[in-house]
């Protein structure tokens, strides 16, 4: 279950919680009526958190769009792993999004990994095969300088 779906559950859980507590007691001065406000408290933060895993999600997939135009490669493509133009792909991705500030689980779990660390240590060897394998900085480059001639891409 995705992150998102977690928190959708909390948030109709807790709701129904606060509702039943609100049909007890009322909206008279009680005691319990902190505990309706600390749950409202959960539920808008959680609300928040919904919206920030939207937003990272939605900019990975403008970054799978980004890649699917430049080498006609989507990473989500489980079959695509397993030649090295599809290696290459997603690890460009790991790359990209990862210094565009999302976080490794995001992007793990936007390409459908169970290890959240695995992103941000392939984003490493990534780059660290720029000195042994020129043509992947190669490719890293042409990939930044495709971005910026195509900003509506």
């Amino acid at each position: 279950m995705s992150r998102k779906n977690r928190y959708q559950q909390k948030i109709w859980v807790y709701e129904k919680r606060r509702d039943e507590i609100r049909k007890e007691y009322g909206f008279r001065n009680h005691p319990k009526m902190a505990t309706v406000r600390n749950i409202t408290k959960k539920i808008c933060s959680w609300r928040r958190e919904i919206k920030r895993i939207e937003v990272k999600m939605n900019a990975l997939k403008k970054n799978d769009d980004l890649i699917k135009s430049f080498m006609d490669i989507s990473v989500r493509d489980i079959k695509v792993w397993q030649n090295e133009e599809g290696k290459i792909a997603r690890n460009i991705f790991y790359k990209y999004s990862i210094e565009h500030g999302i976080s490794s689980p995001y992007i793990s779990e936007y390409i459908g990994l169970k290890n959240n660390s695995r992103a941000s240590i392939q984003r490493l060897n990534f780059t660290r095969s720029f000195k042994k394998h020129k043509a992947n900085k190669e490719i890293y480059k042409r990939f930044l300088q495709f971005i910026k001639n195509n900003p509506s891409s």
